[in-house]
């Protein structure tokens, strides 16, 4: 998965002071989803960085999978726990934004990425 630095920063809803230290922040929070396995093999820093592993990275920000504790620790916290783990990438499966939080659009995943272009192609036969 990838998120950019905008959306993640915009997403949290930093205070002033927090704000100026986000950076901080977000290596605190990284490195403890992964101290406890709620995701692995992640990422984070410039477009080149990040394109050495996510090629189709467009600006700074953060790559990571998250492990099937992590998707189920999600899905239990938006009401899904039932559901299969494999369902969570599904479209139909919706995660509300309650709190009006601007995202933007700086969440994708590789999958989704590929099906947008095929969907592209296809619009443009």
């Amino acid at each position: 998965m990838f998120i950019s630095f905008d959306t993640f920063y915009n997403s949290m809803d930093f205070t002033k002071e927090e704000g100026t230290n986000w950076g901080n922040i977000l290596s605190h929070a990284i490195w403890g989803l992964n101290k406890e396995e709620l995701l692995t093999g992640f990422s984070y820093g410039n477009e080149d960085h990040l394109k050495k592993t996510f090629a189709e990275a467009k600006t700074a920000g953060i790559i990571y999978q998250p492990t099937k504790m992590g998707v189920e620790l999600f899905m239990w916290a938006y009401g899904h726990g039932q559901e299969n783990t494999n369902d969570f990438f599904k479209p139909n499966l919706e995660f509300p934004n309650e709190q009006k939080l601007r995202l933007g659009e700086g969440i994708s995943t590789k999958k989704a990425i590929e099906q947008a272009k095929i969907d592209k192609e296809k619009n443009n036969s």
